[in-house]
């Protein structure tokens, strides 16, 4: 009996190993800019008030926003240049952060994309960190497919701002940069 548990046991390894050498790899690189002024959320104010802008508190106060929606435009592109439809649509991001007086912190949230022409969604979860209120920021990112072409497929992606999250030169919201890779476990694609 102890010899059967074992060859199951060696077959189910052999089949998940011939199944992840399988998954595809593809490298991404993208784009995404804020597209509608932030929604909902709560900004509380620590040793200050609330500024209605960015920074969103007076000099000299820490700051933990909660709950705040965003909404941006993404494009990836594939390495020939063309648009990659698996991951250029509009995403929508429920975000929060927590920043000292100085505008150093860390920052959490999750996403959801919705691609062009109704080719699938993602979703997933971010988290990251800023430098200070007009410095560069960071951010891991993971997600999956939960419709359509990408569906079962994963993300692992870095995104980064050069000013977080404004320029405070041009008053606009920074370009966000991103990348990283697709998963396929299927293969293809």
């Amino acid at each position: 009996m102890r010899n059967r548990s074992a060859c199951i046991a060696i077959a189910v390894l052999l089949g998940a190993g011939l199944a992840a050498a399988k998954a595809t790899f593809t490298p991404l690189s993208g784009t995404a800019q804020m597209v509608a002024p932030p929604q909902g959320g709560k900004v509380n104010c620590f040793k200050g008030t609330a500024t209605g802008n960015w920074p969103p508190c007076s000099p000299g106060s820490s700051v933990e926003i909660r709950g705040l929606n965003l909404t941006y435009r993404q494009e990836f592109r594939k390495a020939n240049g063309d648009i990659d439809p698996l991951h250029t649509g509009f995403r929508t991001v429920v975000f929060n952060t927590r920043l000292d007086e100085n505008g150093r912190g860390h920052s959490w949230g999750t996403w959801r994309v919705v691609l062009d022409n109704g080719l699938g969604e993602w979703e997933g979860v971010f988290t990251g960190s800023g430098d200070g209120w007009f410095s560069a920021s960071d951010g891991q990112v993971t997600g999956h497919g939960t419709e359509g072409e990408v569906e079962g497929m994963q993300l692992r992606l870095f995104l980064s701002y050069e000013t977080f999250p404004f320029d405070p030169v041009t008053g606009l919201p920074s370009v966000e940069t991103i990348v990283g890779y697709r998963i396929d476990p299927k293969g293809g694609k």
